[in-house]
């Protein structure tokens, strides 16, 4: 079942082509241009609702059980149940919850979101970021807005799932999409699962721009020296320089 606006507007239109067909004078159709202007960024968009199942309830809400899914402008949301607050924006996802928006992926167990705010939290996430492939878990995900997220006790790595050399984990970790920029607190970097540094703080760029700080570490070993793990630094001096 789904409730969404377009049948709305094809009623209409097969209404208007009925009595086009029944009068003998011709319909003159004027161009209204309301028809072609998009709703802004600010401005308050449409919401889709599909499940095996929808209820009312009193006080404006509504329960999607059953596959059910809510699409927003630029934002998904798929669980297995669906709470919706019609008056207060407040969504209440529960079983097998995936939030996708702007590319980027979360999934757990229990979401709770204002989608008028776009302020939320979901219990044990794994996320995925679009811009580096960057990817993790975290006992809990605040979601500040949708350009602004902050983990705990997180974990994440951008290697590939299959091949996962080194990897961070950390008391806290800050998500800033407006600075493509992560912000890590009580950081201890792991390497093939042993543990080499530890900062109170670090920070990482979420995209290919130039940063500097340290690379992914090399391990290695000679005959004469034996094994060797070497932790690179990389220095951006300015753009047509590093080191």
């Amino acid at each position: 079942m789904r409730f969404h606006l377009k049948s709305v507007a094809l009623s209409l239109l097969c209404t208007f082509a009925h009595h086009a067909g029944a009068n003998a004078e011709p319909l003159v159709l004027r161009m209204d241009k309301t028809f072609m202007a998009m709703a802004g960024t600010t401005q308050e968009t449409p919401t889709f609702v599909e499940a095996d199942r929808l209820t009312g309830k009193k006080g404006g809400q509504f329960e999607a059980t059953g596959n059910a899914v809510l699409r927003k402008r630029g934002q998904s949301i798929q669980a297995d149940r669906l709470l919706y607050f019609q008056d207060t924006q407040w969504l209440d996802a529960q079983g097998s919850v995936v939030l996708r928006q702007r590319g980027d992926t979360m999934s757990g167990p229990h979401l709770k979101l204002n989608l008028d705010t776009n302020i939320g939290t979901m219990e044990q996430p794994v996320f995925f970021l679009a811009e580096n492939g960057g990817r993790g878990a975290a006992d809990m995900l605040h979601i500040r807005d949708r350009q602004h997220y902050s983990l705990d006790n997180a974990t994440y790595t951008t290697c590939p799932a299959d091949n996962e050399d080194w990897l961070l984990k950390m008391k806290g970790l800050e998500i800033d999409r407006d600075r493509q920029v992560g912000v890590a607190q009580h950081v201890r970097v792991e390497f093939l699962g042993l543990p080499i540094l530890y900062s109170p703080w670090m920070d990482f760029p979420l995209s290919d721009q130039r940063k500097s700080g340290f690379l992914a570490p090399l391990f290695g070993g000679t005959t004469k020296g034996g094994s060797e793990l070497t932790l690179p630094y990389y220095w951006n001096i300015a753009p047509n320089r590093d080191a």
